[in-house]
């Protein structure tokens, strides 16, 4: 366990950085996933975010299951657990639910962190995203999953 009085270095890695902005911009209503990284004595390297998950209400099964999953992948990386990022479809801060998955996550490094990621009013075209006469349409195609 971490020193919670300790002050680190925080650096964080070009794909950490981008990809809840992409998630983010990705699903137009709240999303959340975890960074992981390295800690040394002074310094924590973000390495790399996961998202987990979009559209959530409350903090359901499916986000323990997430988090556990992604600790069993952050180990087998050589990595831990060390943040979480979350955009809100409204509001700001990280809420009820965003205290609760960051503190799960402080149980196990006292030093973890949150990242809230923001989108200034107007910066995400919602209007571009609907279909005409305000239907949304699915369009999975204009980002395909690589497996």
């Amino acid at each position: 366990m971490s020193d919670p009085q300790k002050s680190y270095k925080y650096t964080v890695s070009p794909q950490a950085y981008i990809l809840p902005l992409l998630h983010a911009a990705r699903h137009l209503t709240t999303v959340l996933g975890i960074f992981l990284g390295q800690v040394s004595s002074s310094e924590i390297l973000i390495a790399e975010a996961i998202p987990l998950i979009h559209n959530y209400t409350s903090l359901s099964i499916m986000t323990e299951i997430a988090l556990e999953m992604a600790e069993v992948y952050a180990e087998d990386k050589g990595m831990k657990v060390i943040g979480m990022y979350l955009a809100q479809e409204s509001g700001t801060g990280l809420g009820r639910v965003g205290e609760r998955v960051l503190g799960a996550i402080r149980e196990r490094f006292v030093g973890a962190f949150a990242m809230v990621v923001g989108s200034p009013s107007g910066s995400v075209d919602r209007k571009a995203e609907e279909g005409i006469g305000g239907r949304r349409e699915a369009r999975h195609d204009r980002y395909p999953i690589h497996r």
